[in-house]
């Protein structure tokens, strides 16, 4: 499990976590320390190129869904 400061997310996609759903929980606008688990459901904001590349780097093996498409 990586936390949202250790996946470097921004900086390696150009995308903001705005929202993680957990067992029915949110967790609106997680910082830095927020640790991902196994099946979170992660919702991101940014530019399509932006979300492109989130999904390639961080769902490469797994399910993702672009509300924005």
């Amino acid at each position: 499990d990586q936390t949202i400061g250790q996946a470097e997310i921004r900086k390696n996609s150009g995308v903001s976590v705005v929202g993680v759903l957990r067992d029915d929980q949110l967790e609106p606008n997680p910082g830095p320390d927020f640790r991902f688990r196994a099946r979170d459901l992660v919702a991101v904001i940014g530019s399509g190129q932006a979300r492109d590349a989130f999904r390639e780097r961080f769902f490469a093996d797994g399910p993702a869904l672009d509300l924005a498409a």
